[in-house]
């Protein structure tokens, strides 16, 4: 790969930050097939405010999508258990 191949990279992995998350870690992997993945999967890591959520799925688009939404449960949980407690 040349120098701009591997810049062009991170430029879309930076455009898949979402601005009010810290950042996004995408780890790719080849995996022998299962039940679940027959092509292997894409696992991603979501850090927003001080909290991360990883994921994995079949593509990156769900992998970030499935991150983002147990960030979101795990923020909703926090803000129940907060109004308990108050």
């Amino acid at each position: 790969m040349s120098d701009a191949e591997i810049k062009a990279i991170g430029v879309m992995l930076a455009s898949l930050r979402n601005v009010d998350e810290n950042s996004v870690v995408v780890s790719l992997g080849a995996y022998a097939p299962t039940a679940d993945t027959f092509n292997g999967s894409v696992s991603a890591t979501v850090t927003a405010g001080g909290h991360s959520a990883t994921s994995e799925a079949v593509d990156l688009a769900n992998a970030l999508r499935l991150a983002r939404a147990k960030l979101a449960r795990e923020a909703e949980a926090r803000a129940t258990k907060a109004e308990k407690g108050a």
